[in-house]
């Protein structure tokens, strides 16, 4: 059937092909601007494969939904690229809406918001108690965050679901920072610590390497005692001295028990967990603390000892002292049974 205006310049075609398939022909042309195939599919610029089928230019809408109003509207095709393209115009915001409820929307400053109005590139907002998950496929994979620099390195986070572990990582320092100043976006500030790229903590915006906090450690400590001369031997039950080592410091403390002596004499030294380190000038690479004997049985007498360390030794040296010098005679009260207690506070390396 051939329709056509009275001019004569423009006209349709309605017929069938030898498919059994309905086609609207404009101005005679071969192929069907819109068809009807016997499965029930409806073709528009194209014989269909689905219930709607329709091909364009690329680079053009192919589709479009548009209010009469103001025109604005959606618009579904393909771009020049190959690649699939959304699009509207004439409207600030495109809404997807859910049970007649907005649950994201893209606003024309290209800002995806999921459950309120973007303010940021991405924002997201939700009354559950989990806003925002990242899992991996099963048990034994890793879910990963990353924070990336189009320059640089990578920050971020991952979750290893086989090890049940978190990693938060950074391409070189990792600040922490608190406070209102951060609320209006003026990142970063009021630093309150940072975790160095080279090792260790420091806080409120100090980043130099020499004032770090690297290290903590505690533990216990085998204490031995070595005199001058002749030897003593500890009690194997009450021979642990206590450590904290927090950076340099390290603090040592506890009580030990001599079981027995072979004729001791000059001073006694009592080991350390670590070297005593260096720092400053002669009188600065010693240190000292307090230390007492209880004599307990045997007559011996409860005395005045002078306790102090010596760069490089992994022990400190005991000494009896008077009203004028120090005597190097301190070993000679050691017999069995005597307990010593101590407190040593010194700088390692």
């Amino acid at each position: 059937m051939h329709i056509e205006e009275n001019s004569g310049a423009e006209s349709w075609q309605i017929g069938v092909d030898v498919d059994g398939d309905l086609g609207f022909h404009n101005s005679a042309t071969a192929a069907a601007s819109v068809t009807f195939n016997d499965s029930g599919n409806v073709g528009i610029g194209i014989s269909p494969l689905y219930k709607l089928h329709i091909s364009g230019t690329s680079g053009s809408n192919i589709l479009r939904v548009q209010d009469t109003g103001n025109n604005s509207g959606i618009g579904i095709g393909a771009d020049a690229t190959n690649g699939a393209e959304i699009n509207y115009g004439g409207v600030d915001i495109l809404r997807f809406v859910n049970v007649s409820t907005e649950r994201m929307r893209i606003d024309s400053a290209g800002n995806v918001g999921i459950g309120v109005s973007p303010s940021s590139e991405f924002h997201v907002k939700g009354d559950a108690n989990t806003v925002a998950r990242i899992e991996p496929n099963n048990n034994t994979g890793k879910a990963t965050l990353l924070v990336s620099s189009s320059g640089s390195g990578d920050g971020g986070m991952q979750y290893d679901a086989n090890l049940n572990k978190m990693h938060i990582f950074s391409y070189s320092d990792m600040s922490f920072n608190v406070g209102t100043g951060n609320l209006s976006g003026n990142y970063p500030a009021n630093e309150r610590m940072r975790i160095l790229s080279s090792g260790g903590i420091t806080f409120n915006g100090d980043t130099a390497a020499a004032n770090a906090l690297d290290d903590y450690e505690e533990g216990t400590h085998t204490a031995t005692i070595t005199p001058t001369g002749g030897s003593v031997t500890m009690n194997s039950s009450v021979d642990d001295l206590a450590y904290v080592k927090i950076g340099r410091q390290v603090t040592v403390t506890g009580m030990i028990t001599v079981a027995s002596v072979s004729s001791p004499t000059g001073y006694f030294n009592i080991s350390l967990p670590f070297s005593i380190g260096s720092w400053g000038g002669s009188y600065g690479k010693r240190c000292t603390g307090s230390l007492w004997i209880n004599p307990k049985t045997g007559g011996g007498n409860v005395a005045d000892y002078i306790v102090y360390g010596i760069q490089g030794e992994s022990q400190f040296r005991v000494y009896l002292g008077d009203t004028t010098s120090i005597q190097a005679d301190s070993a000679q009260t050691l017999y069995a049974t005597v307990d010593i207690i101590l407190s040593i506070t010194y700088l390692t390396n």
